[in-house]
């Protein structure tokens, strides 16, 4: 397979140039240690691929079959996987366009003719609470669910209390 990768920016001295899968892998590999630059998952997470959809965690994968099983019975509709939604439109400053702030959720669908959107953590960031925010703050008549999967139960941390959100994450 023959890609044409612009390689000035990664690689300084050398242009867009047509190169091989395996040149390409070797530009990765660092030639003192003999080892490939790819590093291991920050958060032990493992990506997973069904029906042609890659979950960024078994968790995730697991959700996807839950949710599945769900919209087959019929009690959701309108599954979309990874759909995206805009926080923050571009804009221009100072001459120079800012891109836009999106934000990746996991699932959306509509439960009882309402709109729900899914993110399944296993750890929250602070990325991840200030674009939650910016979510809740665009969009506030979606209902955004935070799933948190153990032992291939659910826990939807949606509308519980802090109190009772704490007693969930210990079980």
């Amino acid at each position: 397979m023959i890609l044409t990768v612009p390689l000035e920016r990664e690689y300084p001295g050398m242009i867009e140039n047509e190169i091989t899968v395996e040149d390409l892998n070797a530009l990765k590999t660092d030639p003192r240690s003999k080892k490939t630059t790819d590093k291991k998952p920050k958060y032990n997470n493992r990506k997973q691929q069904i029906d042609g959809y890659v979950f960024d965690s078994r968790a995730e994968a697991h959700r996807y079959n839950d949710l599945k099983l769900l919209a087959w019975n019929k009690v959701i509709e309108g599954l979309q996987i990874h759909p995206v939604f805009v926080l923050q439109d571009k804009f221009k400053h100072r001459d120079k366009w800012i891109r836009a702030i999106t934000y990746e959720a996991d699932f959306a669908y509509y439960e009882n003719g309402v709109h729900v959107v899914e993110d399944v953590k296993g750890v929250k960031t602070k990325e991840f609470s200030i674009k939650e925010k910016l979510f809740k703050a665009r969009y506030p008549e979606i209902d955004f669910r935070l799933v948190r999967l153990r032992q291939n139960d659910a826990i939807i941390n949606s509308g519980c209390s802090p109190v009772h959100r704490k007693r969930l994450s210990k079980k």
